[in-house]
């Protein structure tokens, strides 16, 4: 069910490429049907269960002499929380389309308006009433429209999209100087792994 709701999300070539990527095989039955057999065990969320790992790693650490005080796993939890929250929004955003009437209702309505315009132009007014004026007109609105189109989805890799991999690497990057600070022997477990060109 995760791979055809990622498919749908992706253009062919990308799908390929991503499960590539991760050693993944995905194939549809039945040479393509309209129906597919999904399974409907309740399975945990990667997000979820990460989050449960971590928090169970705070309890660990509650009340030890390198740890903290049990007091403060209020605040964790608070936090845990809020991150909870912030990835259950950030899903619904690139989960949710902008539906598609409304914006070809929207472009429709912008077209009529400016042929209406121009039918009310009067050529005394002169090149700046009746070339001028329209042609911004025309420009706004159409760049207003063109730049709703690039912001609807802000996650992604386009270059007006949010840079959240920069994001990434610094936690990461603060991750692993936590570890070599406690000298922690869970840092041998991590790898560094160069990401293929086609995504950088």
């Amino acid at each position: 069910y995760d791979c055809a709701r990622l498919r749908g999300l992706l253009r062919a070539d990308e799908f390929d490429r991503v499960f590539a990527f991760l050693g993944f095989e995905f194939e549809l039955e039945d040479g393509g049907s309209d129906y597919y057999s999904v399974t409907t065990e309740p399975l945990p969320r990667p997000t979820t269960f990460l989050v449960a790992l971590l928090r169970q790693q705070f309890m660990k650490l509650a009340g030890k002499k390198h740890g903290y005080l049990e007091r403060v796993l209020n605040l964790a939890d608070s936090q845990i929380s809020r991150l909870l929250k912030i990835y259950a929004d950030t899903s619904q955003t690139v989960m949710t389309p902008l539906p598609l009437p409304y914006c070809h209702l929207c472009r429709l309505l912008m077209v009529c308006f400016l042929l209406v315009y121009m039918t009310q132009l009067q050529p005394r007014l002169g090149i700046v009433a009746n070339i001028m004026v329209p042609m911004l007109l025309a420009f706004a609105f159409f760049g207003i429209d063109a730049i709703a189109t690039e912001i609807e989805d802000p996650l992604g890799d386009d270059p007006s999209d949010l840079d959240t991999l920069t994001v990434i690497s610094q936690l990461e990057l603060e991750g692993v100087a936590l570890l070599k600070l406690h000298e922690d022997g869970a840092l041998e477990s991590f790898q560094f792994v160069q990401a293929p060109t086609a995504y950088l």
